[in-house]
């Protein structure tokens, strides 16, 4: 860890957390570096998909994420509701930076179009 360059900010996406967030925090303490949280889901919620919401796992994640998200310098996410969610829910003010695909990306003409890419795909 001494031998690491000094870091001005660390970005680190969320989920997944576990364990990531809470040694990411710890070492920008350390290293005098910012933590920045890419906020684009709660890892807790995907993983009670799985599990269901009261399982100790889900639950134990939830507490987690709740303690450590919060000590981020900053937040990022990509919706309006993700922010207010966050605000509202976890006191933590997160900066909205829509996510929008580059100009090359568009919507496929047809799905003859779709096919013909897919099989000169399947052939490389």
């Amino acid at each position: 860890l001494a031998a690491v360059p000094r870091l001005g900010q660390v970005l680190v996406q969320n989920p997944p957390c576990l364990p990531y967030l809470l040694v990411c925090r710890l070492v920008c303490w350390a290293r005098g570096a910012r933590l920045v949280v890419d906020w684009h889901n709660y890892g807790y919620s995907i993983l009670a998909v799985k599990l269901g919401r009261r399982h100790p796992a889900v639950r134990a994640a939830e507490a987690y994420e709740r303690w450590v998200g919060p000590l981020a310098d900053h937040s990022l996410c990509v919706t309006e509701a993700m922010g207010r969610d966050l605000r509202q829910h976890w006191g933590v003010e997160a900066t909205v930076v829509h996510d929008c695909p580059h100009a090359i990306f568009r919507p496929s003409p047809g799905p003859e179009a779709a096919h013909e890419l897919f099989s000169r795909l399947a052939d490389a």
